[in-house]
């Protein structure tokens, strides 16, 4: 009875190895293996996929977090006082501002 039971349940796993296979997901667009390749992008789209969306920052602000493809993008515009890191601020003996912009800090 129990090489009964074992030829069933190894056949039944025969019968689904058999039927595995390869699913080819489709892109954003719906297509299947017609992506764009990243190297075929311009700088200022492989900054804008990569969340760098800013490219002209108010004269009050400056550019955070520069576009490693293109120097021109940033990921954000803080106000000019927001450039340190707390670490930096406590060093100076002095404390960082409750908010923070782009990981950075205004000295207070």
């Amino acid at each position: 009875m129990k090489k009964l039971i074992f030829t069933v349940l190894l056949a039944s796993g025969v019968t689904f190895a058999a039927n595995a296979g390869v699913t080819f997901l489709p892109n954003a667009s719906g297509n299947v293996g017609t992506s764009v390749k990243n190297n075929q992008l311009s700088s200022e789209q492989k900054c804008k996929n990569a969340g760098y969306k800013q490219s002209n920052c108010p004269s009050s602000q400056k550019g955070i977090s520069q576009c490693p493809y293109n120097n021109s993008y940033y990921k954000y515009c803080c106000p000019k006082e927001y450039q340190f890191t707390v670490k930096e601020c406590v060093k100076n003996g002095l404390r960082a501002s409750r908010n923070s912009c782009g990981g950075l800090y205004k000295c207070l």
